[in-house]
């Protein structure tokens, strides 16, 4: 429990990228779910053979959420990676200056 406890505390400091990074992951989520509705209400308002002028905001719809699922996706794997690879080099140096000191020389 104290290593939990410990990681909590040096993720402290990345707190508003933390934020960010579930933010993200919120809006890729919700991407996903408007891209896969508007795709279904595109394919079956298709299947009635309407004109093309009537399809249109559907099918901008589909290509804007299929571009932020994917914009989004990235900037959160972005953000996430880099609080974990500053978070890695705090603890690394946090377990040298433990170490040092009882290595003997």
């Amino acid at each position: 429990m104290t290593i939990i406890k410990k990681l909590v505390s040096l993720m402290a400091a990345f707190r508003s990228l933390v934020v960010l990074s579930i933010a993200l992951g919120w809006a890729t989520t919700i991407s996903w779910i408007a891209l896969i509705s508007t795709s279904a209400y595109l394919i079956s308002y298709a299947a009635l053979q309407p004109s093309i002028a009537e399809l249109q905001v559907a099918i901008v719809g589909v290509r804007f959420f299929g571009l932020s699922r994917g914009i989004f996706r990235y900037l959160e794997r972005l953000i996430s990676h880099t609080v974990t690879f500053k978070l890695l080099s705090n603890l690394r140096v946090w377990f040298y200056e433990k170490v040092e000191p009882l290595a003997p020389a």
